[in-house]
């Protein structure tokens, strides 16, 4: 496994990672930056899109909501 195909499952763990510490905390931001962070690496693995499209799909999605 590549260093490239390694870094959305880094990204990921980091979200839930995240999440985990906003229930902890009870901090909704917290949990709200790992659930985002999970979503942009899902994304860039099942996509296959860079960093920066994954993040402005999420974005444009979030908007729309």
């Amino acid at each position: 496994m590549s260093s490239e195909s390694r870094k959305p499952l880094k990204k990921k763990l980091t979200g839930r990672v995240l999440e985990e510490i906003g229930v902890v905390l009870n901090s909704d931001t917290v949990y709200d930056k790992g659930k985002r962070e999970e979503i942009i690496a899902r994304l860039r693995k099942e996509k296959g899109l860079s960093q920066e499209e994954a993040e402005q799909e999420v974005d444009r999605f979030l908007d729309s909501v």
